[in-house]
């Protein structure tokens, strides 16, 4: 087994959701590499018990290190590598940079529990149909007006048979009308609850991605990001104008 260098995961909980399923895809291909990630801790849960990574901790000083950005990164190369359509699609930059023949199929891996846990599941008041909205993002320009998604969820919830959740950060702006779920999620809980609810209506965000790899129908709300670079064929994508 080759140990190779540390890896400092960098960006939002999207990016670093994409990078750890490039180094599963890539330890599939090659399962004698291995990878140390350095620790961020909202970060771990993306790593623990993953098959390609060694140790998570702190690399020692001295250590040659490489992130998982993606944007912007020449990786050595004298062709544009800033993300776009096609092989300029962020998965396909990251497979690119870590050594993997492109283009690659965009299928993720998360590695730990995708349960809801059965406290969670019990606080929730399930209904017929269970809508998920996600209207933040790491990205702040990504962000709409929440008084749009209020209006939003007023009309969802005239159905009596639609209950709305709010899923996103503890410091997130709280949606009248939806029922909170902000700030009480892992990541894994977050892939438990897409799998049950049965469309997710969100920005451009880990969210997004992660209904991408549970199959959940969803409803993309864009801003000043691309459907074709970030997003995936089979959602419905709404760019604001």
């Amino acid at each position: 087994m080759t140990t190779k260098n540390w890896i400092v995961p960098l960006g939002g909980l999207g990016d670093v959701f994409l990078a750890s399923s490039m180094l599963k895809m890539k330890y599939d291909r090659d399962p004698s590499v291995k990878y140390n990630v350095a620790r961020r801790n909202r970060f771990v849960p993306f790593f623990k018990d993953h098959p390609a990574v060694e140790e998570i901790g702190f690399p020692p000083i001295g250590s040659e290190t490489i992130h998982t950005l993606y944007w912007d990164d020449k990786s050595g190369s004298d062709t544009d590598n800033s993300p776009g359509p096609g092989l300029r699609r962020p998965f396909q930059l990251l497979a690119k940079k870590f050594g993997l023949p492109v283009p690659v199929p965009e299928d993720y891996f998360f590695p730990g529990d995708q349960s809801i846990g059965t406290t969670l599941e019990k606080f929730i008041p399930w209904n017929k149909y269970n809508i998920l909205i996600s209207p933040t993002s790491d990205s702040k320009k990504k962000n709409m007006n929440p008084l749009n998604w209020y209006f939003l969820v007023q009309k969802l919830t005239e159905d009596k048979d639609i209950t709305v959740f709010q899923l996103g950060l503890q410091s997130d702006p709280y949606i009248k009308g939806a029922i909170s779920l902000i700030g009480l999620t892992t990541p894994g809980q977050v892939m438990g609850l897409l799998r049950k609810c049965q469309l997710l209506i969100t920005s451009d965000n880990f969210i997004m991605h992660a209904s991408h790899y549970t199959r959940t129908p969803a409803i993309v709300l864009w801003g000043p990001t691309i459907a074709e670079v970030f997003g995936y064929p089979e959602q419905i994508h709404v760019k604001a104008k």
